[in-house]
């Protein structure tokens, strides 16, 4: 593959990259919460209270 060939296919790679794209489901930020024990967490939507 020649130079200019490998340009523009990472020029058309980063293109395809959006960052404004609609935000998804997932919330913006998690948190570490129990799972009913002081050893086994679980990913939270919320900040959990202080423990």
């Amino acid at each position: 593959m020649t130079p200019t060939r490998a340009l523009v296919a990472a020029a058309f790679a980063l293109g395809a990259c959006s960052d404004d794209a609609p935000p998804g489901p997932n919330p913006p930020r998690l948190w570490l919460g129990l799972d009913g024990s002081e050893v086994q967490v679980k990913l939270v939507p919320v900040e959990p209270p202080p423990f």
